[in-house]
């Protein structure tokens, strides 16, 4: 759920910037890795995939954030579990 929130958020930020202020564009990674980052760190005890893989890291988030949107994350969790 954090990498959900957080990807919101960025897209929300990114929204912003362009209506409102630039500011919002600097704001948008930091607050979607800011998310991601806690849940990695502090509740899954594990090394995000951001450092060695930034890209695809990013857009493996939107696909998340999209299944769990659809109802189709629990399966794809169950997949892999």
């Amino acid at each position: 759920m954090l990498h959900a929130i957080g990807s919101t958020l960025a897209l929300v930020c990114v929204g912003l910037g362009i209506t409102t202020s630039a500011w919002f564009f600097l704001a948008a990674p930091a607050v979607g890795y800011a998310f991601a980052w806690y849940g990695h760190f502090f509740v899954e005890h594990n090394k995000p995939a951001t450092f060695g893989h930034p890209f695809y890291s990013l857009a493996a988030d939107y696909v998340m954030v999209w299944k769990m949107a659809t109802g189709r994350m629990s399966e794809e969790v169950a997949r892999h579990a």
